[in-house]
This record gives structure tokens, C-alpha cells and sequence, in this order.
């Protein structure tokens, strides 16, 4: 059984994470059942139910809608975990050899300790960010408040309670490591996936200009109001051949795209969410690709999964990050690397780009057979259970 808040059709980071774990279970021989939500960024019909194919049953439960609220936040992460909970109690029967739990949402730490003891389960956990500390980077949670004791205390129940703990870097490893036994705990990176090596790849050349792309949730994590600061100054200073798109949705969505459309930024189109077989084109008509996670050090501790996504495309990245994923961007030399949150070195790096883009686009020719060769997520996920399953 694998529990987990997002899961396709629904277009997040955590949704493809599970959908390549699911696959790789099924390939190795098991029978998967899947307790997820009704998608959060995608519509389908009804209000939940039932999916059955190829081995694999999903259960979608519809929860309270997210809103810009932490409160709504709160009930729609409870309102699952509970859900998962009941629906096993009264509806599912047989027998579970294994319970994998994705986290976040930290509160599914509780449905996996009480889901493993009903079903005489082993758990694993699978570790995607470090909560409540990320709740506290973003000021949603203060360190000294109840909430985050008690959400503390929740951390330390899912990494002790877990037979199995899987996360997404050496850094969070290590982290994990000062409250368990490092022995049960194994790095399996995000990476490449079917959703993009599945499409044809147009291969697009540089028109003259430049277009940033960024493609990915727009959060208080990615701090993109920096984007729109940039691309303000740039317009003052006659910069008129770089244009951004972003792609995505998110909490910060709205606000940014009014921040956009009242300083007048015809350079910046705002895309909303895009569905993967069409975001194929977007992405390989990029020129350069843009991430970064705000300047907070328990954000070091990951990797940005589109990261992944970007390095497919063979184009220059311009990166606001630090930890693993700003070492994988050096080691390639496929592009800048600048201090998370800095407006002058951002700017700076947008400019040297475009001033040597040849230069940067040769760099980064080597990028997707990097990715291939060391970053194949379900490829990692299938060794990883024929070793412990």
C-alpha cells in the first residue's frame, strides 16, 4: 500500500515521484494499492472512487480544497490522513506485506504508525522535504510555537516508527541519520521519467533572443518575486530581447501575475498550468531554463526536481540554489549558479548568458546523457526494492 497525498493525473513533482514508484513495484512482480486525493492542479470527473489496471488499485478520497490559508492547508492534509485511516479500517480488506507512506504531508507519519500496527505491516517512509523546519523557512510555522513542537514530534515518530527510510539527497540523509540508525536509510534522487523521454524531442535553436523558462510549482519556497524585479529592471534598461515564460501554478500564482501586469511587464507571459504532453515544446523552446529555492539552510538539504526536467533539454540553467543540486550544475558547467534571493547576481548571470550563449549552449550538450546515466528514478526504485522486498 502506498499512501500518498498526490498522485497523476494530478501535474506535481510528488504526483510523478509515486506514479515511478508505483511502476517500478508493479515491474518487480507486487500488487499495488494506492490511497491518494482527487488531483489538486488538473480536473477529472466525480468526487473520488475507484481505478483498477495492470495490478495497481487506486482509491482517490475528495478532501477539503487548499486554499492561500495555512488553516485550509491544515484540514486538507488531516482530512486525508484521517480518511486513509477509516477507509482501511472499514473497507479494505486482505493483507498488506508493506506500507509506504510519502511525506509531506508530515501528518501521514501518524496514518502509516497506525496503518503498519492494523495490518501487521512493515513501513517505509519516503522522505521529499524536511517538515516542520520548511514550515519555518517560509514563516507558516514559528520555532517556538506549540504547532511546531508537536509537528516535531510527529518528524520524530515517522523516522523512528519506519522499518525503511527513503529520501531525496545525501544532505537529508545526513540529517535523518542524527535521530536513526543511517543503516536503514537510502538515497534514491528525483529524475528523469517517462513523461518527458516518452514525447519526440524537437531540437530548437537560439532565434537571437532570449527566453527564460520556469516550469514548477510557485510557491513561497521559490521566492519568484525576484523574477519579476529582474525583469523590471531589465525593461528599464532596454534589455527588450529576453522575455520569461512561467509555467505552473501555485499559492503565489495570482499575486505575482498582478504584480506583473500592474508594473506593465509584457515581457514576463504567465502560462498557468500546462499538461506534460504539451509542455514538451514549451520546455525545448527554451533558451535557458530558471529555478531557485530561497536562501534558507534547510532548503540545502534537497534538490529541486526540475532540476531533472531542465537537464533533458540540453540548455543553459540559471540556478538560485545551494547543496547537491547547485554541485550537479558546477560539475556539467551548463550554467550559472548564483546566491539564492540576489537580485544584482541574478541579473548578472541573465546578462553574461546573453552575452555567451554559444558558449553556454555547447556546455550543456552533454547534460541529457548525464541525467540518463546516473538520474533514471524508476530504473533507481526497482534496484532499490529487489534489494530489501
Amino acid at each position: 500500500m502506498i499512501v500518498s497525498q498526490y498522485y497523476p493525473p494530478d501535474i506535481t513533482a510528488a504526483a510523478f515521484r509515486v506514479r515511478d514508484m508505483v511502476e517500478a513495484l508493479n515491474e518487480c512482480g507486487h500488487k499495488v494499492t494506492v490511497l491518494t486525493t482527487v488531483p489538486h492542479r488538473v480536473v477529472i470527473s466525480g468526487g473520488g472512487g475507484e481505478e483498477n489496471s495492470n495490478n495497481v488499485n487506486v482509491h482517490r478520497f475528495k478532501v477539503p480544497k487548499v486554499t492561500t490559508s495555512f488553516l485550509s492547508r491544515i484540514i486538507n492534509y488531516l482530512g486525508f490522513a484521517t480518511l486513509a485511516v477509516f477507509f482501511t479500517l472499514f473497507k479494505l480488506r486482505g493483507k498488506f506485506d508493506i506500507i509506504i507512506i510519502s511525506s509531506p504531508p508530515l501528518f501521514l507519519a501518524i496514518t502509516g504508525y497506525i496503518l503498519a500496527k492494523l495490518k501487521r505491516a512493515k513501513c517505509i517512509a519516503d522522505i521529499r522535504d524536511i517538515w516542520p523546519d520548511s514550515a519555518v523557512a517560509v514563516n507558516v510555522v514559528r520555532q517556538r510555537s506549540a504547532a511546531y513542537r508537536i509537528l516535531k514530534a510527529v518528524e520524530m515518530l515517522l523516522y523512528k516508527s519506519s522499518n525503511y527510510i527513503i529520501c531525496v539527497s545525501k544532505p537529508m540523509k545526513d540529517y535523518i541519520s542524527s535521530h536513526v540508525d543511517s543503516r536503514k536509510i537510502s538515497v534514491i534522487y528525483n529524475g528523469i521519467s517517462k513523461d518527458i523521454t516518452s514525447n519526440p524531442l524537437p531540437e530548437i535553436k537560439n532565434k537571437g533572443g532570449i527566453k527564460l523558462v520556469y516550469v514548477g510549482n510557485i510557491g513561497k519556497f521559490q521566492g519568484l518575486d525576484i523574477l519579476i524585479d529582474a525583469f523590471a529592471r531589465l525593461d528599464n534598461e532596454g534589455y527588450t530581447d529576453i522575455c520569461l515564460d512561467i509555467i505552473g501554478d501555485g499559492v503565489e500564482y495570482e499575486r505575482l501575475l498582478a504584480r506583473a501586469e500592474i508594473q506593465g511587464l509584457n515581457s514576463i507571459k504567465f502560462w498557468g498550468p500546462v499538461a506534460r504532453e504539451k509542455l514538451n515544446g514549451q520546455l525545448a523552446d527554451a533558451d535557458v531554463f530558471f529555478l531557485q529555492l530561497i536562501d534558507e539552510p534547510i532548503l540545502e538539504k534537497t534538490i529541486p526536481s526540475k532540476l531533472f526536467d531542465y537537464l533533458y533539454y540540453n540548455k543553459p540553467i540559471i540556478a538560485g540554489i545551494k547543496g547537491e543540486g547547485s554541485d550537479i550544475i558546477r560539475h556539467l558547467n551548463c550554467g550559472i549558479v548564483y546566491k539564492p534571493n540576489d537580485l544584482e547576481e541574478l541579473l548578472l548571470a541573465l546578462k553574461i548568458i546573453k552575452n555567451n550563449y554559444n558558449h553556454y549552449e555547447r556546455a550543456s550538450s552533454t547534460n541529457r546523457e548525464y541525467l540518463l546515466q546516473h538520474f533514471n528514478r524508476k530504473r533507481n526504485f526497482k534496484e532499490y526494492f529487489m534489494k530489501i522486498l
